[in-house]
C-alpha cells in the first residue's frame, strides 16, 4: 500500500466516522471507533473564553503596525519630492529659454557649457539619501535595510 491509498483509505474512515456519529449508528468497528471518539471529543470540548482585556492587548500589539505604516509614507513622500527636485534640476536648464519667453518676466539666464542640471540632480540625490540615512537612525538605530 503506498502513501496515497493510506491517506484515502484514512479520508474514507473519517468520512464514515462522522456519518455514524450524524446518524447515531451503533459501535462496532474498532478503527472507525478511534475516529467516532476524536469527533466526538471535538464537538463536546468546550470553547476557551477570551480575557476580559482582550481588546486592550490586541490593540496594543496593532499600534506598532500603525507606526510603520506612517514611517512608510513618509519615506515614499520623501522619495517622490526627491524624484520632482530631481526632474525639476534636471529638465529646467533645458526650459528655461521657453519659460524665459512667456510674458512671466523671468530673468534670462546664460549657463556655460557645463552640465548644471547633471550637478543639481546628483546634489539632490545625495541630499535626499543623507536625509533618509539620518531619518533612519534617528527612528531605528541601525543601517536601512
Amino acid at each position: 500500500m503506498n502513501k496515497f491509498d493510506a491517506t484515502e483509505r484514512e479520508a474514507r474512515l473519517q468520512a464514515a466516522a462522522e456519518q455514524a456519529e450524524r446518524n447515531d449508528l451503533p459501535v462496532g468497528d474498532a478503527e472507525l471507533d478511534a475516529y467516532r471518539l476524536v469527533i466526538r471529543a471535538v464537538r463536546e470540548a468546550a470553547m476557551p473564553g477570551l480575557p476580559e482585556d482582550f481588546a486592550r492587548r490586541v490593540s496594543v500589539r496593532i499600534s506598532p503596525t500603525a507606526d510603520q505604516a506612517s514611517f512608510e509614507d513618509g519615506i515614499v513622500t520623501l522619495l517622490l519630492l526627491g524624484m520632482a527636485l530631481g526632474g525639476g534640476g534636471y529638465f529646467l536648464p533645458r526650459f528655461w529659454p521657453l519659460l524665459a519667453s512667456l510674458p512671466l518676466r523671468l530673468p534670462t539666464m546664460n549657463l556655460p557649457a557645463v552640465s548644471w542640471h547633471w550637478i543639481v540632480a546628483a546634489g539632490l540625490a545625495i541630499s535626499l539619501a543623507w536625509l533618509i540615512d539620518r531619518f533612519w537612525h534617528e527612528h531605528h538605530g541601525a543601517m536601512p535595510a
